[in-house]
């Protein structure tokens, strides 16, 4: 039996930062799960949206594949019960951290309901 396809809650934009401009000194790879932070967040809603890293046209990157520096991501609210889902809107900027330090920034291009 062919296991039902979930579809990502929504989709967007993401920026790591260089080393030199505060971010990660080793590469992130397919499989990374950060926090996320956006405005009026607080800690319980970050650690439950997990993103699947795709290309600027789309194609998921395979697991373990180092990510580049721009690219897109597919986030899955992983605890449907969490208050962050209808705060979601394109449009909406946040930033991936590791505890309070930022290490990517990135912006909601779709939301699916």
């Amino acid at each position: 039996m062919a296991k039902p396809r979930v579809e990502p809650s929504f989709v967007a934009k993401i920026q790591f930062l260089s080393p030199e401009d505060g971010g990660l000194k080793d590469p992130v790879f397919q499989g990374y799960k950060p926090s996320l932070m956006y405005e009026r967040s607080d800690e319980d809603e970050t650690s439950m949206i997990w993103p699947l890293f795709v290309d600027l046209e789309g194609r998921k990157y395979p697991n373990g594949y180092p990510i580049p520096q721009i690219c897109c991501a597919e986030m899955y609210v992983i605890n449907k019960a969490l208050k962050a889902r209808s705060r979601i809107q394109e449009g909406l900027e946040f930033a991936f951290v590791e505890g309070t330090h930022p290490v990517a920034y990135g912006v909601v291009t779709k939301v699916n309901v």
